[in-house]
């Protein structure tokens, strides 16, 4: 199991939003190749923006995250802007070093990108109608 680091956190929407687009994209992306993916991006989020869950504090994300880290063997950061300095990020990459686990930094790809882009159009958009 591959778990799927990204930030997340930022004061604006669009930027939140924009992040959890190319996070999820990416995990789409890696699981049509058939690898198994954790993207904490796409449960804390997805479930925040249809507000199946009220909003939880960084910590307890952290903390149920953690559980589901144990049972993964590979960490892959999604380098989405503003992941040097993310807070959970780094905490991500010190429990794979902690476990010994490899870190696999990934460029968004293309495909994920475009997606993002794409879905962010076609909100905007809906918005407009």
């Amino acid at each position: 199991m591959i778990y799927l680091a990204s930030p997340m956190s930022h004061p604006s929407q669009a930027i939140l939003d924009l992040r959890l687009h190319i996070a999820t994209a990416e995990a789409g992306l890696l699981m049509s190749g058939e690898l198994h993916i954790y993207c904490p991006a796409a449960l804390s989020l997805g479930l925040q923006v249809v507000e199946a869950l009220p909003q939880w504090e960084h910590s307890k994300w952290m903390r149920y995250d953690e559980e589901l880290f144990k049972i993964c063997d590979a960490l892959y950061v999604v380098e989405i802007v503003g992941w040097e300095e993310s807070k959970g990020v780094g905490i991500e990459i010190e429990w794979a070093k902690a476990r010994g686990m490899p870190v696999t930094m990934l460029r968004p790809t293309a495909a994920s990108v475009t997606i993002a882009t794409h879905n962010r159009l076609l909100e905007n958009y809906n918005d407009q109608s």
